[in-house]
């Protein structure tokens, strides 16, 4: 994985993405632009190309990343209780 967006995509780059194209992301249309109904994050990700034939053209698939939800704030206290308790024991 390259890249993950901070923040929720506003409006679809790829239109055959779209529900209304025959797509699997759910959108209503805004001022000319597809907007998705639900949060969706863009992801870049860079594929194992290790005796791949070369890629041309757009190729459309799924891909599924598991993770852990966590947040910054939790990980800094917990990285800061362990400084402290580290430092304060004998």
């Amino acid at each position: 994985m390259v890249e993950v967006e901070d923040d929720a995509t506003d409006a679809l780059t790829f239109p055959s993405m779209a529900s209304v194209f025959g797509g699997d992301i759910l959108v209503r249309e805004k001022d000319g632009e597809l907007v998705p109904e639900q949060a969706i994050y863009r992801v870049v990700i860079t594929p194992d190309t290790e005796g791949a034939k070369p890629v041309t053209g757009v190729h459309y698939g799924e891909v599924v990343i598991q993770a852990e939800p966590a947040s910054l704030g939790g990980r800094y206290l917990r990285n800061t209780i362990s400084t402290l308790l580290r430092e304060i024991s004998p």
